[in-house]
């Protein structure tokens, strides 16, 4: 069986690009329900390039069962955070704020599964 695993370029680079949108003036763009409704669905390309906020190339790289693992695992964070405890997980409390939260989820991505990197 083939053990699949993102790289953390993957984490690393849609950081960068959802964080070049909150510096172009989009941090109230998306609330926190629209971040967990796009992850729930699969779809956080589809809310942030159609908006022309911040295109995810980077997703393209990921084969099928790569961007599968990928929001796998943005669903089990979602499911830490979900009821209200963006505050105390993340020191979010403006629901206004996805693009923070969804930052935020992806470093707890990076935090626990990357503890060993080097």
């Amino acid at each position: 069986m083939i053990k699949i695993e993102i790289d953390i370029t993957i984490w690393t680079g849609m950081a960068r690009y959802i964080n070049s949108a909150i510096s172009d003036g989009y941090i109230e763009k998306y609330s926190f329900n629209d971040i967990y409704g796009a992850i729930k669905n699969f779809d956080l390309e589809g809310l942030l390039i159609i908006d022309d906020v911040a295109y995810l190339s980077i997703l393209e790289t990921l084969n099928f069962s790569e961007k599968e693992l990928l929001y796998t695992k943005l669903n089990k964070e979602v499911k830490y955070f979900s009821d209200n405890n963006e505050r105390r997980k993340l020191g979010l409390s403006n629901k206004k704020h996805g693009l923070s939260l969804l930052i935020g989820i992806i470093l707890e991505i990076i935090q626990s599964d990357y503890k060993n990197f080097s």
